[in-house]
């Protein structure tokens, strides 16, 4: 048997910012460098500087520019995939192909019976996204279908998402979860976080404010956690960090938090790609507050729990599976209000519920594990569940 050839298909580039783009980009230099030959799907327009970070994997880049319409450019993803897995299974004729989201579907069951090896990580329950309209719910579960039928394999990141899929297509499912590279804590730096914030924001000190990372959508209840941050005793700032998936829930959350009752200030930092810096507010944070409601095993969430933080979590499955018994969890408004209050009254509370985070995370999330699963998938392996330690 001569080198095994895998291609990861549907990130938008290595080294980019995102849940799929950090998968990928942690696993295809650990498989190169174990000696497979591994191919790349990117937007990105091909750089020697880009190739170079990524040593023993070749970078293939989409011939067509992506439209800057939001929704547009989710339509535009269903081209980009399929061109893609055609390419990689009939020019490339990769062994294994690893699709990241369900865009793929229509173009794998066109080439459902050639020779290579299809998984497909499908993600979180993209058809339960408020962003997306009936009509668009409609055609994502179309999608979902059609990716189920086309793939030899389906990746599930958490083991809540077995509970979601067709018992028809259960057989096909395996639990691969994402690591997490250790954060390294450092110094609070004042003039960084200034820079962020704007010269006319109220100095932030370490340990005394709350921090919320995710992309600006209603099933990451942002709108609940403003509205509830303002109702707290709290007089902690609340920091946003993350880009609008809508300019209408933009407004929407910007007009929440326009006049907030003093001393409170919510402070919209736009996403940062500065990942020592973002580090950096991670680790001094009182608290991490997660209001991802429909996804599966969030990044965002590892990292936090990576960087010891008090994590107050929206309480479903998803989030219970991967943060166990070290986080708290709101369902509703009252909820949230009293966790609020709790971690910004109980300080040491951080610490205990911090390292716990902190070691479930090394446990339950090492890269070299999930490289080894990737693996096993490529080689050919049966679709049993991986064995994870709780």
């Amino acid at each position: 048997m001569g080198i095994l050839r895998i291609a990861f298909i549907g990130a938008r580039g290595m080294g980019s910012h995102g849940g799929f783009e950090t998968v990928v980009s942690e696993l295809a230099p650990r498989l190169a460098a174990e000696g497979l030959e591994v191919h790349c799907s990117s937007r990105l327009t091909h750089d020697v500087r880009e190739a170079r970070s990524f040593p023993g994997v070749t970078i293939d880049s989409f011939p067509l520019g992506f439209p800057e319409s939001y929704s547009l450019g989710k339509a535009f993803e269903l081209i980009y995939d399929s061109f893609f897995v055609i390419r990689c299974k009939f020019i490339l004729k990769c062994d294994a192909l690893f699709c990241f989201g369900i865009p793929s579907g229509p173009a794998l069951l066109l080439t459902r019976f050639s020779r290579s090896h299809v998984a497909v990580n499908i993600d979180g329950l993209e058809w339960r996204r408020e962003k997306f309209s009936r009509v668009e719910r409609a055609v994502i579960k179309l999608l979902a279908f059609t990716t189920f039928l086309g793939s030899d394999v389906l990746i599930l990141d958490n083991e809540s998402l077995r509970s979601y899929l067709p018992k028809a297509f259960l057989r096909k499912a395996t639990f691969i979860t994402y690591g997490v590279t250790p954060i390294e804590c450092r110094d609070w730096n004042s003039s960084l976080v200034t820079n962020v914030l704007g010269q006319n924001a109220p100095e932030m000190e370490p340990d005394h404010y709350l921090l919320v990372v995710a992309r600006l959508e209603p099933e990451n209840n942002i709108h609940a956690i403003i509205e509830n941050y303002l109702k707290s005793s709290s007089a902690m700032p609340l920091v946003v960090v993350g880009g609008p998936s809508s300019e209408a829930y933009e407004h929407k959350l910007r007009r929440l938090s326009a006049d907030p009752p003093s001393p409170k200030h919510v402070h919209f930092t736009g996403p940062i790609y500065d990942k020592p810096l973002l580090d950096m507010l991670r680790c001094h944070c009182r608290a991490y507050i997660h209001g991802h409601s429909v996804g599966g095993t969030n990044p965002s969430l590892l990292e936090s729990m990576s960087a010891g933080n008090l994590i107050i979590a929206h309480d479903n499955a998803f989030n219970r599976s991967v943060c166990g018994d070290c986080a708290l969890y709101f369902s509703d408004a009252e909820s949230l209000r009293k966790q609020i209050d709790f971690v910004v009254t109980n300080p040491s509370s951080r610490l205990a519920l911090g390292r716990a985070a902190r070691l479930r995370s090394e446990s339950n999330h090492s890269w070299d594990d999930v490289v080894a699963e990737y693996r096993r998938v490529a080689q050919g392996g049966s679709s049993h569940p991986a064995t994870r330690r709780s």
